[in-house]
């Protein structure tokens, strides 16, 4: 009995310092990639701002449904039942809202950023996460740009060589 008491008691011992050291890492996180690209502005925001476009660039959009609002297409359903849905367009973003398969929501979107040559711009991609008090939530904040950003890479090359051809 007492050694049972003890493992109970280093339990929730160990689950409350975990908890405790998740408690500094920080609830929002930030990730962008960016790219330089010697094309046309709105034919690059083309290519993002209409969901049809998306099977030619981003990552996994191949497979994906799209998905439909008073009969027009406003993003794209993957097959894990998560969702992709274009929230605004404006001269120099895009913003989207991603909405995963359990529920959970964070804001992406697309930056056109001038640069001091007429030939081009910069392209940034970024991902806006907002992660609950929850330890394991806090502790998967730390590998989310090591998981995403690899495909953001990987969409804004594939969407640089669209809009250079």
């Amino acid at each position: 009995m007492r050694y049972i008491r003890l493992l109970v008691f280093s339990i929730i011992t160990l689950g409350l310092i975990i908890t405790i050291i998740s408690l500094f890492f920080p609830s929002a996180i930030h990730i962008s990639r960016a790219v330089d690209i010697a094309s046309g502005k709105e034919k690059v925001k083309a290519l993002i701002a209409d969901p049809v476009n998306w099977k030619q660039w981003f990552p996994g959009a191949d497979s994906a449904a799209y998905y439909m609002e008073n009969g027009v297409v406003k993003g794209i359903t993957s097959t894990d039942k998560s969702r992709f849905v274009i929230k605004a367009v404006t001269d120099s973003t895009v913003v989207v809202e991603h909405t995963g398969a359990k529920g959970g929501s964070s804001m992406m979107g697309w930056r056109f950023i001038s640069s001091g040559n007429q030939a081009g711009f910069s392209l940034q991609w970024y991902m806006d996460f907002n992660l609950k008090w929850y330890p394991w939530e806090k502790f998967s904040g730390l590998i989310l740009d090591k998981v995403y950003g690899p495909d953001m890479e990987n969409g804004l090359n594939k969407l640089k060589t669209l809009a250079e051809n």
